[in-house]
């Protein structure tokens, strides 16, 4: 700015001297006090013809003003009768330019002006030497003018030029990319500096105009039409009034191609326009990854700004935050009570007098306590740190975790089955070492080993109801056999004393009467053994069919007695690959908890099972008439010690549908239309379990 005035002011002054001189050349009256440095000449008649000066051939003096006398330090006889004192006093090769310049001037008739050096009163300095012709211009010529001296102006301007050279060196060397365009119609670049290039990579030759700048850094034509808009509507208010251009953040194409994002700002200055910009494109992509991780921990996070005053408002809510309260965010940053207003009632009083405390204090916040969200209690712990800013204001950043889950898993009941407990916890172990082991075989077989655990611990669990049906079914045939056995030796003792064929043959119907009892009472043994022992190799080809059929007949009593009328349909034949234990206690928890539910109904108890063969799966369905399931418990699924029943522990569905899982099926439950709940299995034929290993307890 200093030195664009600066330019200005010479300007003015040399044109303010121009106007001087012509006016005492044209104007005033030529005497020897005239307050110039005035002359006049005389060019002779023939030297106008033949053109020809030269320092032997010069013109004559024929007037010069004491001020021009003094100025060159001449005597005025000396300078009057020879123009050679003159130009004795101008140093080669100005001399030779000097007369060059004037013969050409007089040859042509036109005024004369000339600038060089000249020694003045003993010291050489710069002069110019200029004159116009006086009327008329008929013979010999006149010339009447002033000698200037031009050495103030020009050590004005030299030394003007060092302090321009300066100023650019700074400009150019400045750390803050520059651009600066002139406000004409043409809108030409002035300058770029070196920062502006390394940066953006565009020089001056690159940017003419400012017209070139936008159809270059704005490649896409509805962007480049938007910041245009901009630009036309605030420049000519912004020049009008001398002030600087609001600044505009902006993605600009650099000449590698690259998209930075920079912010712009522009200053009026003599008519030119300075642009500066900075880069934000670092700092842009820091700011996101800092807002990326705030946004991904698994935690909310929040920042709360506070005055002198104790009013408080939101200033950041992460996603993770608006969800966990299930607020909108512009809502919740305009009015924070809507986050307080999700406190319990029994809460609020204490969380709100604590974050007060916390807030006079300046110390840290730290508050564990119920929330109510959509009707349901949920458990929060809030922690926060205060922040003092320079604006005087406190900036609390916070995070919040949802405990709920805590919580609910703290309230279990820790009495449970000693199986059950034990699985629960290493179950537990097991899903940390999964996170923080490589070893995932040795997991997986500690896993099966549990599931098998839990498969018998449930079924011993569940045998309480089938205790009187395993009871009766093996005192009737070892009852049978004890009376056979009985009446044989009443044969045996007659048969010694008669040997009659007709003893014999009783004796054989009652042999073969103990073996059938026997062969009855051995295959309740048989079907009672399949269903707690493992076996060597539990991933095996055994009959779905068989295994179906003996849990019936093992519940046939159950059944009978709680009046439920079973229909079965089971093809036979149907085999496939698995866990034949893990299998039967799936049928058996189905079956049991048909039973249990149809307690509810005073008659008419129904139940069927229907094993159906597929092509790629065998599917098992079992239907009731009872109540069904209640809808809370179909939302949310079989999870763990999750139970429909009054007394339940929550394991058996969740326990079916993971081992089904690990065969490569699923479990289905709903409600049928025509009411009672439909339980369905889904097997498939050639089973992709989980992990193979998971089957394989010898490694």
């Amino acid at each position: 700015m200093e030195i664009l005035l600066i330019l200005l002011a010479i300007a003015a002054l040399s044109y303010f001297s121009y106007l001087l001189r012509k006016w005492i050349v044209e104007k005033a009256p030529f005497n020897q006090d005239i307050p110039s440095a005035a002359f006049e000449i005389k060019i002779p008649t023939n030297l106008v013809r033949q053109g020809i000066l030269g320092a032997t051939v010069a013109p004559r003096f024929c007037f010069v003003s004491e001020r021009f006398l003094y100025f060159m330090d001449l005597d005025r006889d000396a300078i009057l009768s020879h123009s050679k004192a003159f130009l004795d006093l101008i140093p080669q090769p100005d001399q030779t330019r000097f007369l060059a310049q004037l013969q050409a001037c007089v040859k042509a008739r036109k005024d004369i002006y000339w600038e060089g050096m000249a020694y003045c009163r003993g010291e050489l300095r710069h002069i110019s030497f200029e004159a116009t012709i006086k009327p008329p211009a008929i013979g010999s010529l006149f010339y009447q003018g002033v000698l200037t001296d031009l050495s103030p102006l020009k050590n004005a301007l030299a030394d003007n030029l060092v302090l321009e050279q300066e100023t650019v060196k700074i400009l150019r060397e400045l750390p803050i990319p520059h651009m600066w365009i002139s406000l004409d119609r043409d809108g030409k670049t002035l300058f770029v500096n070196a920062k502006f290039t390394e940066i953006f990579g565009y020089q001056i030759g690159d940017l003419p105009t400012i017209s070139d700048w936008f159809r270059l850094v704005y490649p896409n034509t509805a962007y480049r039409d938007q910041v245009l808009a901009w630009w036309n509507e605030v420049l000519p208010k912004t020049v009008g009034n001398n002030q600087d251009l609001p600044p505009r953040e902006s993605m600009i194409k650099a000449k590698s191609g690259q998209i930075l994002d920079v912010m712009i700002s522009a200053t009026v200055v003599q008519g030119s326009l300075c642009l500066s910009f900075l880069d934000l494109t670092q700092r842009k992509l820091t700011e996101g990854l800092a807002l990326s991780l705030t946004e991904n921990i698994p935690m909310g996070t929040y920042a709360m700004e506070v005055t002198a005053s104790n009013s408080m408002r939101f200033t950041f809510l992460s996603k993770r935050f608006l969800k966990m309260f299930d607020m909108v965010k512009e809502a919740a940053l305009a009015d924070p009570n809507i986050t307080f207003s999700r406190l319990h009632p029994e809460e609020y009083e204490h969380f709100i007098s604590l974050y007060l405390e916390c807030i006079r204090e300046k110390r840290p916040f730290n508050w564990q306590g119920r929330m109510l969200i959509q009707g349901r209690t949920y458990w929060f712990e809030f922690e926060a740190i205060p922040r003092m800013l320079s604006s005087g204001l406190t900036l609390w950043e916070g995070v919040v975790a949802d405990l709920t889950s805590k919580k609910e898993i703290e309230k279990q009941n820790i009495e449970q089955a000693i199986e059950i407990h034990a699985a629960q916890q290493e179950l537990e172990r097991l899903k940390e070492v999964e996170d923080l082991n490589a070893s995932l075989k040795k997991t997986i077989r500690e896993k099966n080993r549990l599931l098998k655990s839990m498969t018998t611990a449930f079924k011993a669990n569940s045998m309480g109801n089938m205790m009187r049906s395993i009871a009766h079914e093996i005192n009737n045939p070892l009852g049978a056999i004890s009376l056979t056995a009985e009446l044989l030796q009443i044969e045996l003792a007659s048969m010694k004393a008669l040997n009659l064929e007709d003893q014999l043959e009783r004796c054989n119907e009652l042999t073969q009467s103990i073996l059938a009892d026997s062969q009855r009472a051995g295959g309740v043994v048989a079907r009672l053994r399949k269903l707690f022992v493992y076996g060597e190799e539990a991933f095996e080809e055994f009959d779905l069919s068989v295994t179906i059929n003996d849990v019936c007949k093992l519940l046939n009593k159950e059944l009978i007695e709680h009046e439920v009328a079973l229909e079965a349909i089971i093809p036979p034949g149907c085999k496939i690959k698995g866990d034949n234990g893990q299998i039967q206690m799936v049928v058996l928890n189905a079956i049991n908890n048909a039973i249990e539910a149809l307690q509810q109904l005073s008659e008419n108890r129904k139940m069927m099972i229907n094993l159906i063969h597929k092509d790629q799966e065998v599917v098992i369905e079992f239907k009731d008439n009872g109540p069904g399931f209640p809808e809370e418990f179909l939302k949310k699924g079989p999870s763990l010690y999750q139970t429909t029943k009054k007394d339940g522990m929550g394991v058996g569905l969740w326990l079916s549908k993971t081992i089904l899982e690990n065969h490569g099926g699923k479990l289905e439950i709903r409600n049928q239309k025509e009411g009672g709940a439909k339980t369905t299995l889904h097997l498939p034929l050639l089973p992709v379990p989980t992990n193979l290993e998971l089957f394989n307890t010898q490694q």
